[in-house]
């Protein structure tokens, strides 16, 4: 029984000795060990070699049963569609959105050439199966150099997309739609990997090209970086050795951070205050992302749950140096997310000056890495159990696998039920929806404009022609982003003050005048407007309509 340890070691001495101590190994091993045959390849060896690819296989299809929704998904129709411009000025062109200057150039570029060829389906099609599967690359990698134990990376990326579905607090995600931060993610996960095994300059390069590709994304992931580097201590490599990846990060990071400063720096010079464009990006636009006074009623306190949670794995669990400098990289994540609080706190009564600071989603980090560390912690504590409690080991697993299949089969009985996409959830029909946009398609030259309701945002990828604006795709330039704020005024609000009504449920309930002057103002062609009861209709008659919607030409002789 003792002979296979020794030979198991045995192969390994050679390359710890000196070649004459590794000499003497052998006659001993040749002299006094028992001789067998050499060891066959047998089907476990064969399958060892295809257990990481397996692996890595079925992660994808956790991410795939996770993000599956039907086709297009939340942020798809404004991250596509502006990729499929960049490469085809000529498609839709004269959309307000769409001709608005690009934050994300490098995943634009690097991706909407695709568009040229294929559908906007196809593309989403196409680009999740190549997200999800670089991610599943990057997360099997991650998730074995915390917990080098197979099989237990599939287990661990579930338990990461139900801990972030359900304990987020700013609405970040990883998994989902195609956009450019699924992309950047892959290569924030790869990064991290890489300072867990002592690799840092590796990881310069790595988040580098993730905030070349989303800016905030990658460069929240390099200040963490940066912070766990420091709170290593002895355990860290001299700042002398990092230059290679120091200049790896500036020179792949500097595209992106050129087209944002660009998008950013692009104030308008006849009179755009970049105060009032930061104050709605944040405040009116999406204070569900970043402003923590206005998140959904429970979401901060479900994600302090999660962090307490973390903190009680880490209290109990011990851990090895890659696990200290995960948690330091979670810590550093937390931290970033509280001087967000702290900022929002302090300048609650300064709301230009909070905006400024808000628009940066210092939440979004947090929202990704706490989940993190809750699945791979509690997979580290269950394989320390086994040693100690293993009973208690297995009955952790156990909940853990059936949380996880739980949740994954929910996600999927969602997806197959579901009677229409996640981007036309506010449609009020969504049948008639579709047919009105294909008429749009069928019907009108290329280049017309439509004014459309203000929700849902996929009027340009089911009829491929312009809108003169929608509440979905907002501009990221000042000067984009108060244009847009004045448009959607205009069609949308009823100018009666809190606590009615701030937006019309139609554009039709402005009245036929009203119509026709916004529509003379922003050079629209088509006004395509919800029908709703006791709604009359505008003055003249309808080019088309159906049980939901109604299609209006505007003569533009007149203009």
């Amino acid at each position: 029984m003792r002979t296979r340890p020794a030979r198991r070691l045995s192969c390994y001495w050679p390359r710890l000795l000196t070649p004459l101590e590794s000499k003497r190994r052998a006659e001993y091993a040749t002299k006094y060990m028992p001789a067998t045959p050499p060891i066959a390849p047998t089907r476990t060896r064969r399958a060892s070699r295809w257990q990481p690819v397996i692996e890595t296989a079925l992660v994808l299809v956790v991410f795939a049963l996770y993000g599956g929704m039907p086709i297009p998904d939340s942020n798809e129709p404004h991250y596509l569609a502006k990729a499929k411009h960049a490469w085809d000025p000529t498609w839709c062109r004269g959309d307000f959105f769409l001709e608005s200057p690009d934050a994300h150039q490098i995943f634009y570029y690097s991706f909407g050439w695709l568009g040229r060829w294929v559908t906007l389906d196809e593309m989403a099609c196409w680009g999740r199966a190549l997200t999800w599967g670089l991610l599943a690359f990057a997360w099997r990698r991650l998730s074995v150099a915390v917990v080098p134990r197979p099989w237990f990376a599939v287990l661990s990326a579930a338990l990461f997309v139900m801990l972030m579905d359900r304990f987020h607090m700013a609405g970040e995600w990883v998994v989902g739609g195609v956009e450019a931060k699924g992309f950047a993610y892959f290569f924030v996960f790869l990064a991290l990997e890489s300072i867990l095994r002592d690799r840092w300059n590796r990881a310069g390069w790595f988040l580098g090209a993730a905030t070349s590709l989303h800016v905030l994304a990658g460069g929240w992931a390099a200040v963490a970086a940066a912070i766990t580097w420091l709170a290593s201590g002895r355990q860290r490599p001299p700042l002398k050795t990092l230059g290679p990846g120091i200049v790896g990060f500036l020179l792949l990071a500097l595209p992106g951070l050129w087209g944002a400063a660009h998008v950013t720096l692009a104030v308008d010079r006849a009179g755009i205050d970049p105060n009032e464009a930061h104050r709605i990006y944040v405040f009116e636009r999406l204070p569900h992302h970043l402003s923590p006074f206005q998140f959904a009623d429970g979401f901060v306190g479900r994600h302090l749950l999660l962090i307490g949670s973390w903190l009680l794995l880490c209290s109990v669990t011990p851990a090895d140096i890659r696990g200290q400098r995960l948690r330091y990289f979670v810590a550093a994540a937390i931290g970033i997310a509280a001087v967000g609080l702290t900022i929002a706190i302090v300048l609650r009564g300064q709301p230009d000056l909070a905006a400024w600071f808000l628009r940066f989603y210092w939440f979004r980090l947090s929202d990704v890495m706490v989940p993190v560390g809750v699945a791979l912690g509690l997979l580290s504590y269950i394989v320390w159990l086994r040693d100690t409690r293993p009973v208690l080991a297995r009955r952790w697993l156990g909940m853990a696998i059936v949380a996880s299949a739980a949740f994954l089969t929910w996600e999927t009985y969602v997806a197959w039920s579901a009677d229409r996409p996640r981007a036309d959830k506010f449609t009020i029909d969504y049948g008639a929806w579709r047919d009105v946009c294909r008429w749009a398609e069928e019907n009108t030259p290329r280049e017309a404009l439509f004014i459309t309701p203000r929700n849902p945002g996929t009027f340009h990828w089911y009829a491929n022609r312009p809108e003169a604006g929608t509440w979905k795709d907002v501009p990221q330039d000042p000067r984009g982003i108060v244009e847009w704020w004045q448009r959607m005024k205009d069609f949308y609000a009823t100018g009666d003050p809190p606590p009615f009504s701030l937006w019309r449920d139609s554009l039709g309930q402005a009245g036929s005048d009203q119509v026709r002057k916004l529509a003379q103002k922003y050079h629209a062609d088509y006004v395509l407007v919800a029908k709703l009861p006791n709604q009359p209709p505008l003055d003249w008659p309808p080019v088309y309509e159906n049980a939901a919607y109604a299609v209006y030409k505007i003569d533009r002789s007149s203009q």
